[in-house]
């Protein structure tokens, strides 16, 4: 056969291709053979090393990122659920003040009088349990107003018991529902108002600060103005 022709005539990148590749595909010297095989090695060990897991330090890492995501999470769930627990407490005072303003209008009679079950009530839920019960039961037995106003006034008082903590309750005749000095809601005063002062419902609980302590107050949270005294 003639010789085998290879135009090596063109740039070094052709010439190196056309004139060097018969080499590469005619593997017949041993020694490039061992070379293969002592690089081998070394190529699996690179390609191991691309392909290794996390490390220890990367591990602690993320479960620290992860720990302090958990814990900022637990903090806002539980702001919310206080604050949705202190809402649904204020709901709730709102709707005693309502239901006990309704039923003082309802017996007008005793509204109107100076001294009655209705406008001298005080209670205090750290002085324990109510336990005053109405000499008559209004539900099962005919009552007077002045009865029906003693009965109203001990079942409101059970109920806020109950659904209130730390609970306080006031209703009284007064002229001046907000303290001049400090711009806040007052509790009743020891001396008796006059006669033509409307009739308020003063309603207080406890509350819990971000740290989860009780909190008493000193001021009624809700006031509710029944109605002005008149002839």
């Amino acid at each position: 056969m003639g010789q085998t022709f290879y135009p090596c005539f063109f740039n070094q990148f052709f010439a190196y291709f056309f004139c060097q590749a018969p080499k590469f595909f005619q593997i017949t010297d041993d020694s490039y053979k061992r070379r293969i095989m002592r690089s081998a090695p070394i190529r699996l060990f690179h390609h191991s090393r691309r392909h290794a897991g996390f490390s220890l330090v990367e591990v602690l890492v993320s479960v620290f990122v992860l720990t302090i995501g958990l814990v900022g999470t637990a903090v806002i769930q539980l702001n919310a659920f206080r604050t949705t627990e202190q809402s649904g407490f204020h709901n709730t005072a709102v709707a005693l003040a309502m239901q006990i303003a309704d039923e003082i209008r309802t017996n007008s009679e005793q509204m109107r009088l100076p001294i009655s079950p209705f406008n001298r009530l005080r209670f205090d839920a750290k002085n324990g349990e109510p336990k005053y019960s109405p000499p008559v039961n209004c539900y099962s037995e005919t009552c007077t107003p002045r009865d029906w106003a003693t009965h109203s006034i001990a079942e409101w008082r059970k109920q806020a018991f109950a659904t209130l903590p730390g609970v306080r309750l006031e209703i009284c005749r007064d002229a001046l529902v907000v303290d001049p000095d400090s711009g806040e809601f007052r509790w009743c005063t020891n001396n008796l108002n006059p006669f033509d002062a409307p009739l308020v419902v003063k309603i207080s609980w406890d509350e819990k600060d971000p740290s989860g302590k009780i909190v008493a107050a000193n001021t009624p949270r809700v006031v509710i103005l029944v109605s002005p005294f008149s002839q």
